[in-house]
């Protein structure tokens, strides 16, 4: 899934600024801004001239390539709903552009773009999840974070090296998305950790999905999960047998090495919940050195 942000110009206040579609989390995009606003006031450029500059153009890719398509060499916007054979390279052509009538692919008017551009009245668009907005005056690119809401996290400066990471992540890792071995090397990625995120294993969020499970138990048998779940009436449709269609069956192995597919959770629209009979296991984390179980015979953790 893309990370989308936003590189603005203006103030924690008022900003106006141009689409990034992917990996728009500091240690990307963050840094990428950085350097190329570094580089340019290496360069005797202004924070003001370039944020006038970047306001020309409706997408930061469109900013860096200087309004050149990369598909058919035209001055023009961003391009977009690009045929997968033009993306993937497999269509003939001559010379330097692969499409250069444009007809495999489209793009934005740069006619009026202040219409592709986005400013903070924007931010209750859900798919936006970071912001950097260049502040000449204060001379610095305020960074926002938009998971739940607008969050100033840090700023940007010019006359201290920045820490991308914590930016990112939080001092105690509290805005974290990696996984837990991203941080903790220690852990085998492999193991029943390995899929768990970095705010879970420090006990920063509960455990309660099945998605942090790494096993279930039924009738006094533990299962070990494989990693690998479908929805019951998917399942049926593939001949796989799965009696209830509205549970979730996950492919799970045995103490004894025997691997199935066994139901797991019942589906709401409220979610998933463990399914009748059946507990579902979280790993022991550094936040919580022992085992913890939701459902089954296990609403409350074991005693001792």
């Amino acid at each position: 899934m893309s990370t989308r942000g936003v590189v603005a110009v203006g103030n924690l206040r008022h900003w106006r600024g141009v689409y990034n579609h992917s990996d728009s989390y500091p240690t990307w995009l963050g840094r990428q801004l950085y350097e190329h606003l570094t580089e340019a006031l290496r360069d005797g450029k202004t924070l003001a001239e370039v944020g006038h500059s970047l306001l020309l153009f409706d997408d930061w890719r469109n900013y860096l390539n200087g309004g050149i398509c990369e598909y058919c060499g035209k001055q023009t916007g961003q391009p977009h709903t690009i045929s997968g054979a033009l993306m993937l390279g497999t269509r003939k052509h001559r010379g330097k552009y692969p499409d250069p009538q444009a007809r495999y692919h489209q793009h934005n008017s740069l006619a009026n773009v202040a219409s592709e551009q986005f400013t903070e009245k924007d931010t209750a668009h859900s798919w936006l999840e970071w912001v950097y907005i260049i502040d000449a005056p204060a001379e610095a690119i305020h960074v926002l974070s938009l998971d739940a809401r607008p969050q100033h996290v840090g700023d940007l400066r010019f006359d201290t090296a920045p820490n991308f990471e914590v930016l990112e992540c939080g001092e105690g890792y509290e805005r974290c998305k990696h996984y837990a071995w991203h941080h903790f090397p220690e852990i085998d990625r492999q193991g029943p950790l390995g899929q768990l995120g970095t705010r879970y294993y420090l006990g920063l969020l509960p455990m309660r999905n099945i998605e942090q499970a790494c096993a279930f138990e039924r009738k006094g048998c533990r299962y070990q999960r494989l990693g690998s779940g479908m929805h019951g009436s998917y399942a049926q449709r593939f001949g796989i047998y799965a009696p209830d269609p509205n549970a979730w069956y996950e492919w799970v192995e045995d103490e004894n090495g025997e691997k199935t597919h066994m139901a797991v959770a019942r589906i709401s629209k409220r979610g998933r919940f463990p399914y009748r009979g059946v507990t579902w296991v979280f790993p022991p984390t550094l936040g919580q050195p022992k085992e913890t179980f939701r459902g089954g015979l296990h609403r409350r953790q074991r005693p001792d």
